[in-house]
């Protein structure tokens, strides 16, 4: 999978990685539905899923993460992530995005 990782506050490079075991109980997957609380984010990571490109709820619960429950690993926006919305992605606070394949790497 190739992944788009923030490096530093203001560069991003494009990896070929292998995702999180997300069974495992250091990586949480959540899908649009979830209700996260204080006690879902002592992980080290958490991969939210966009079902399809126009479904902003993962933006919104990227927030609710970030902002309203001090989330501070690594947010993964998975799925049916489209490059127009990156940037909105970045400032909802996701640091890591898995580019589908009809991505091109620009």
């Amino acid at each position: 999978m190739r992944l788009l990782s923030q490096n530093t506050e203001h560069e991003w490079i494009i990896d070929e990685v292998d995702l999180p075991d997300w069974e495992d109980s250091a990586h949480r997957l959540f899908e649009m539905d979830a209700e996260p609380d204080t006690t879902n984010v002592d992980c080290v990571s958490i991969g939210v899923n966009f079902p399809a490109f126009n479904d902003g709820r993962g933006l919104s619960l990227a927030v609710l993460l970030r902002g309203r429950l001090g989330f501070s690993g690594d947010l993964i926006a998975l799925g049916e992530v489209h490059e127009d919305i990156i940037h909105y992605l970045v400032r909802c606070g996701f640091n890591k995005i898995a580019l589908p394949d009809r991505c091109s790497d620009e």
